[in-house]
């Protein structure tokens, strides 16, 4: 990630975002397929992350630590994957 991931850059994870809705939609059509699976687990792992920032403070001046943007960085990072095999697998 270029840029550092602030509390307002993450504010729309977990709420109704057109990303969740997207996800809603991948695990509704292909159940059996264990990527699917995979993408909603790390969806979920994201949630809780932005959760936890939210709920513990974690953010100073409006910027989250650099650990924990790291965590963030491997969470969008396998959930990109997750989303190239999908997209490879269904053409």
């Amino acid at each position: 990630m270029n840029e550092s991931i602030t509390l307002d850059s993450i504010g729309k994870i977990g709420a109704q975002s057109e990303f969740e809705t997207e996800v809603r939609e991948i695990f509704k059509g292909y159940r059996n397929n264990s990527h699917v699976y995979d993408l909603d687990f790390q969806y979920k792992k994201l949630i809780q992350i932005v959760s936890d920032i939210r709920h513990l403070n974690l953010a100073i001046d409006n910027q989250i630590p650099e650990w924990l943007e790291n965590e963030l960085e491997v969470v969008f990072q396998k959930i990109r994957t997750i989303l190239l095999v999908l997209e490879i697998e269904s053409n």
